[in-house]
C-alpha cells in the first residue's frame, strides 16, 4: 500500500512484534546492509537507540496517542456505508448502468475525510480515498498524482497493456473491444484522460457511517 512520504519529525506508529503499538518520531529513510526493501529510522521513547523498521509497517499517528487512521472509522465501516450500488447515467451507453464505488485502503494524513476520485473514462463511478481532515482542494490537487498512483497500486490499471499501440486508439492501454463499458474493469483505474474530485468532510463521513450503522441495528 502506498502512503505519503514521511518527513523528519513526523509522529508515526509502529506495531512492534513483541511490544505492540509504539508511537515514535520519524527520522529518515535508511539502507541497512544485507536487507532488501524500504526501511526507516524512528525514535521511540524511552528507548535510547533508534529503531530500524520496515517503512511499509509505519502509519501516521493521529493526535497525541498511538492512534492511527482506521481506529476511529475502520475501513470495513466505510466500505459498508459507501460501497453501495447506484444507477449511474451520463450521455453514452457505456457510461450507464449499475455501479458500485470502491473505498481504497490507502491513507493520506490522518485519513478522517474522504476524497471522491472521478476519472473521465469511468465516471460517474468513483473511488474513495481517505485523506487528512485538514486538506482542501489545494492539498488534493498537489497530491493528485500520488493519489492516482496509490489507487493503481491497489486496484490495478484498467485496460490491456499492449506491446505496441493499438491501431485504432493509438494507446498501449487499449479498451476498443465492442463490449466495452466504462465500468467493465472497475475498480481498476483508467486515468488516461484525467479526472476530477470532491471532498467529503469528516463530519459528513461520521454522519453517514454511524447513521447507517444505527439504522441497520434498529432494523435488525
Amino acid at each position: 500500500m502506498t502512503s505519503p512520504a514521511f518527513k523528519n519529525g513526523d509522529k508515526v506508529v509502529y506495531n512492534h512484534p513483541q511490544l505492540g503499538r509504539q508511537r515514535g518520531t520519524y527520522i529518515a529513510q535508511t539502507f541497512p546492509d544485507g536487507m532488501e526493501g524500504l526501511f526507516s529510522l524512528i525514535h521511540v521513547e524511552p528507548f535510547i537507540n533508534d529503531w530500524t523498521v520496515p517503512t511499509g509497517a509505519l502509519q501516521r499517528a493521529i493526535g497525541t496517542r498511538d492512534m492511527v487512521a482506521g481506529d476511529l472509522v475502520p475501513v470495513s465501516l466505510l466500505k459498508a456505508a459507501y460501497e453501495v450500488e447506484f444507477l449511474g447515467t451520463l450521455w453514452t451507453h457505456g457510461d450507464s448502468g449499475l455501479m458500485t464505488p470502491y473505498v481504497c485502503s490507502v491513507v493520506f494524513g490522518n485519513g478522517l475525510a474522504l476524497a471522491r476520485i472521478f476519472t473521465t473514462n469511468q465516471r460517474p463511478n468513483y473511488h474513495l480515498v481517505r485523506i487528512d481532515s485538514s486538506w482542501t482542494e489545494v492539498e488534493v490537487s498537489q497530491n493528485w498524482d500520488d493519489i492516482l498512483t496509490a489507487i493503481e497500486e491497489e486496484c490495478g490499471i484498467a485496460g490491456e497493456c499492449l506491446d505496441e499501440p493499438c491501431d485504432n486508439c493509438r494507446d498501449t492501454i487499449c479498451k476498443c473491444g465492442e463490449d466495452y463499458s466504462a465500468d467493465r474493469e472497475f475498480p481498476a483505474l483508467d486515468a488516461r484522460d484525467g479526472g476530477s474530485f470532491s471532498i467529503i468532510p469528516y463530519t459528513d463521513v461520521i454522519n453517514v457511517v454511524f447513521g447507517k450503522k444505527r439504522r441497520l441495528a434498529l432494523a435488525a
